[in-house]
């Protein structure tokens, strides 16, 4: 549980700093939906990227516990990542096409 409330913290919180650029914009715009919707979303990708890896520590614990000694989760940084970098994808150019209107 302390794996999936700090990860979904850390990377929401990441996520909100890496969308500024969109929230100066909207807020300059006055668009609050919009500024509102991409806090969801980041909150959603947050809670995503902390299941994955609230579910890879329990797949490695339960490895070990069956005896196996060479248990790794190579997958869960990666699939982290690839949401992280879309996500930052699609804010900025988000706040690009905002602030070209």
């Amino acid at each position: 549980m302390a794996t999936l409330l700090g990860t979904t913290l850390v990377i929401t919180g990441l996520l909100s700093v890496l969308a500024a650029p969109l929230w100066i914009v909207a807020w300059r715009k006055g668009e609050l939906a919009s500024k509102r919707n991409y806090l969801i979303s980041a909150l959603a990708v947050g809670l995503f990227c902390g299941s994955v890896a609230a579910a890879g520590e329990r797949q490695v614990q339960q490895c070990l516990d069956a005896g196996n000694h060479d248990c790794v989760d190579a997958g869960t940084p990666g699939l982290q990542l690839v949401f992280i970098v879309i996500y930052v994808a699609v804010v900025w150019v988000m706040a690009y096409v905002t602030w070209r209107e």
